[in-house]
């Protein structure tokens, strides 16, 4: 399991190129049309097969205060806009049909704010490595998923909220014992999200997981630059790393 303790980025603030102290992007109404948007494109292109797409009301400020009190964190503004400004949870997967047969392809499973921030580590973290360390064990238990796994996979997408200096860091985390570090922020991952359509395994690509290493992510890998440019050749992916 790699763990940063150097989490990026940290709280509510970043500092850019030059050490300027920035505040992340906050998700607007913009975010939310390019959400609708994609939803919508799927549903129109009959070379894709739409299983589900769902939205939710945004978190009330009940809610969120009422969380936010038993956890004892003021959760950032830009991550609480999903929540509030976007939706509380997105439901979303597609498919295609290939020679005849349905290929598994990509969506995204987003909890709501009260899954991310409540009581859940029972019910998420059942498994732990046997191998772990106790710092590794200890890191896990600060972690807070925002994506559930794929299609059964088991990898989720987490938040690295320690109890007394959260910084939000995103992983890329199986509760087997592997954790790669995300190089993006809230906004960066919403934005991926969308980019990449949610196609299974995405996240390795942005992540600090080596690849020589990992059969499994290089695998995602392969089949991400392979795929993606034939299903969606308007679309620049030359963002994403290669294996």
């Amino acid at each position: 399991m790699a763990i940063d303790e150097d989490d990026i980025p940290t709280g509510e603030f970043e500092v850019d190129e030059d050490g300027v102290l920035q505040r992340p992007r906050r998700l607007k109404f913009n975010d939310l049309v390019q959400l609708k948007k994609l939803f919508e494109a799927f549903e129109k292109d009959d070379a894709f097969l739409l299983l589900r797409s769902e939205m939710y009301q945004p978190a009330s400020d009940v809610v969120v205060s009422t969380i936010e009190s038993g956890i004892g964190v003021a959760v950032p503004d830009h991550i609480l806009s999903f929540y509030q400004a976007i939706s509380d949870g997105v439901e979303f997967d597609w498919t295609f049909v290939e020679d005849g047969e349905e290929k598994a392809a990509g969506g995204f499973h987003l909890y709501n704010f009260g899954k991310v921030f409540g009581t859940w580590v029972d019910e998420v973290w059942g498994v732990v490595s046997p191998d772990a360390t106790e710092r590794e064990r200890d890191f896990s238990w600060e972690l807070r998923p925002i994506e559930a796994p794929y299609r059964g996979g088991q990898h989720y997408t987490v938040m690295h909220v320690p109890e007394f200096a959260p910084g939000y860091g995103l992983y890329y985390h199986n509760p087997n014992g592997t954790s790669h570090r995300l190089d993006l922020d809230f906004a960066a991952y919403f934005d991926c999200l969308l980019e990449t359509r949610g196609f299974h395994g995405w996240q390795f690509l942005v992540s600090d997981v080596d690849f020589a290493k990992d059969d499994y992510a290089r695998q995602r890998a392969e089949a991400f630059h392979t795929m993606m440019p034939r299903l969606f050749p308007t679309t620049d992916f030359s963002g994403y790393r290669t294996p």
